[in-house]
């Protein structure tokens, strides 16, 4: 199984990978805090071929099952402020399997001098050093600040300053 947690547009994302990752499970999940957003996503699965659970949850009061995701997504889920980060990147690992990845991409403060998308308060933003403490107890595969041109629709389009995190739990 995998989640994808926050994300705006469930498979519509440009990026291949994340299109083919999410064909290869058997099952998707996709959590989102917004009603319109998960309501659009089992057409948008459907039309891949690939079978998709939504649920509308407030991620802080979701059921987290203990070692239930072989992948969990977590794309540009910089709506916790930094005093909510950490207990919601506690959950996150909880429901990693063993030995099942963790997928994070998010922006930095960096940002804020492109305003290309994403929060404009410094506070929701996350560095690599965040992501390393936070994830100290996965081994960490990939990690890496970028500066990237991204093209994820309207209001998140332009060269952006990234985060990403690959990571195995142990």
């Amino acid at each position: 199984d995998a989640v994808e947690v926050g994300a705006d547009r469930v498979f519509q994302r440009s990026n291949q990978e994340r299109g083919r990752l999410a064909v290869r499970r058997r099952s998707k999940i996709a959590a989102h805090r917004h009603a319109l957003r998960v309501a659009d996503s089992p057409r948008l699965a459907a039309a891949r071929g690939v079978s998709l659970q939504t649920e509308l949850a407030d991620v802080y009061a979701w059921q987290w099952d203990e070692n239930r995701f072989d992948v969990i997504a977590a794309i540009f889920i910089q709506f916790a402020s930094s005093s909510q980060r950490s207990a919601l990147h506690e959950l996150i690992q909880r429901a990693v399997k063993p030995g099942g990845l963790l997928l994070l991409q998010g922006y930095t403060p960096k940002q804020l001098e492109f305003g290309t998308g994403g929060p404009s308060n410094i506070d929701n933003l996350y560095t690599a050093e965040d992501l390393r403490r936070d994830f100290a107890g996965m081994k960490i595969l990939h990690l890496c600040e970028h500066e990237s041109s991204i093209d994820e629709g309207p209001g998140h389009n332009g060269m952006s300053a990234l985060v990403d995190l690959v990571a195995r739990k142990v």
